[in-house]
C-alpha cells in the first residue's frame, strides 16, 4: 500500500467501550497488546539455531483516564467481583443520547454533558471477553484526579472487517 496521510489514523479516533459499546469517560490513552508466545523446538535437525512454533496468543489493553465516578464505579464492580465483561477497541462516534439521529463522526470538540461516544461499527474494530486486573487512582494534589485500569483477555480476541462481508 503507497503511503497517504488519508490512511493514518489519529488516536483520538481509537477508544475503549465496554458491554454497551459505550466508552469508557474521560480517556487519555488506550493501548492494545497482542502477544503471540513461543514454543521452542530441540532437535537434532535444527542444529545450533533456534526453532519455533506458535504458542497461544495473550491480549490485553490498558487506559488511562481521568477519574469520573461512574467510570471507576463501573471498572471496580468487574474488579471486586471477578465478573467477565465484553470489551471493544476501535473508532469513536458520538450521539446525542435524546436524538434519533445514527452516531456521526466525531466533531472539533465535544461540549456539554450530553453527548456521548460509542462504537463506530462501520470501521475495523477489535473485541473479546476481558477480567479487569489493575485498578488505579492517582489523586494529586492541585492536578486533576486520574485513573488507570489493565483489561487481560480471556479468551480469544475477534478482529471485525466489516468491509469483508
Amino acid at each position: 500500500m503507497a503511503f497517504s496521510s488519508s490512511n493514518v489514523i489519529k488516536g483520538d479516533t481509537l477508544m475503549l467501550f465496554d458491554s454497551n459499546k459505550e466508552s469508557i469517560a474521560m480517556a487519555t490513552s488506550h493501548t492494545l497488546s497482542k502477544t503471540l508466545a513461543t514454543n521452542e523446538i530441540n532437535c537434532k535437525d535444527v542444529g545450533s539455531a533456534t526453532a519455533v512454533t506458535a504458542g497461544k496468543i495473550s491480549w490485553e489493553i490498558s487506559t488511562d483516564n481521568l477519574f469520573t465516578d461512574t467510570s471507576f464505579a463501573s471498572l471496580s464492580y468487574y474488579l471486586n467481583n471477578g465478573k467477565q465483561m465484553t470489551a471493544y477497541f476501535g473508532h469513536g462516534s458520538y450521539y446525542l443520547p435524546s436524538s434519533t439521529a445514527e452516531p456521526v463522526a466525531k466533531p472539533d470538540g465535544i461540549n456539554g454533558t450530553t453527548e456521548k461516544w460509542s462504537l463506530n461499527q462501520e470501521y475495523n474494530y477489535s473485541y473479546g471477553q476481558v477480567l479487569v486486573t489493575s485498578l488505579s487512582i492517582n489523586a494529586s494534589s492541585g492536578d486533576n484526579a486520574t485513573m488507570s485500569a489493565t483489561l487481560t483477555g480471556c479468551g480469544p480476541i475477534y478482529d471485525v472487517d466489516p468491509s469483508a462481508d
